[in-house]
Formats: structure tokens, C-alpha cells, sequence
């Protein structure tokens, strides 16, 4: 997922006075290891059904299969932080997205 884009969508989202709210968690606990092994062999198998629907010129299956296949990780909220921060300016105050 480029982040670039993402921070963009969010800056035309505030544009057009739609309120954003961003979770943002925290490092995988050890309890949740198997739940999030599970989730990327999930998301790996999509991709590979995705990339099957693609070759077989399947646009709709294979853009549903892309969507199961993505996540925003901690890497991803991250970096859209970091993107953030740069794209944020204090006006009147308030720290506004400009």
C-alpha cells in the first residue's frame, strides 16, 4: 500500500470536513501469534487466488481476492504517521491538516 496515497486520501477526507479516527496498535502480543499467523496464511492464500483470477482475466474475483489480501500492519500505521506528522500544521491553535 503506497503511504503517500494513503496520507492523501486522509487529507482530502479532512478537506471535505470528514472526521478520521486512526487505531493505532501496538507491537503483536505473544498470545496472539497463532491468530496472526492464521490471518497472513489468509491473506497469502488470496493473493495467490487473486493472482489466478488475473490470469484467467477474472476482474471481479480477483479484485475481491486483492481486498482479503491486504492489511494495514504496524509498519503501514507507522510510516502514515510519520507521513502524517509532516503533513500536519498548527492553524488557529489546532493542528490541521493543510
Amino acid at each position: 500500500v503506497n503511504v503517500r496515497r494513503s496520507c492523501g486520501l486522509l487529507v482530502e477526507l479532512h478537506r471535505l470536513d470528514i472526521s478520521v479516527l486512526i487505531v493505532l496498535e501496538g507491537m503483536p502480543v505473544p498470545l496472539k501469534r497463532d491468530i496472526l499467523a492464521k490471518k497472513r496464511d489468509r491473506r497469502e492464500s488470496a493473493y495467490a487466488e487473486a493472482m489466478v483470477a488475473l490470469a484467467e482475466n477474472d476482474r471481479k474475483t480477483a479484485n475481491a481476492k486483492f481486498s482479503e489480501a491486504v492489511e494495514y500492519g504496524p509498519d503501514l500505521c507507522m510510516a502514515i504517521v510519520e507521513q502524517l506528522k509532516i503533513q500536519c500544521r498548527y492553524v488557529e491553535g489546532r493542528k490541521m491538516l493543510l
